[in-house]
């Protein structure tokens, strides 16, 4: 993925948030429309990276096929 600009987000806020580190967060912008209304195109989501296939339940998921990234809810 090609990186841009920072954005700050407040520190207390993000442990509230999840307990992972800076280096396992990024952020995407959404494109397409296939999750409206939840993401509309031009949103940007916070990933969690750490959160993975080990702790599954229902939520929403970056998916990576090829070159693709896709972000799909999954129940």
């Amino acid at each position: 993925e090609e990186s841009r600009a920072a954005m700050a987000f407040d520190v207390a806020w993000l442990r509230r948030l999840t307990a992972a580190g800076a280096e396992d967060l990024g952020l995407l912008q959404v494109s397409g429309d296939s999750m409206a209304p939840t993401l509309l195109p031009g949103d940007d989501i916070l990933v969690d990276r750490s959160d993975g296939a080990g702790r599954l339940r229902d939520g929403l998921y970056v998916l990576r096929v090829d070159d693709l990234l896709m972000v799909k809810r999954l129940t």
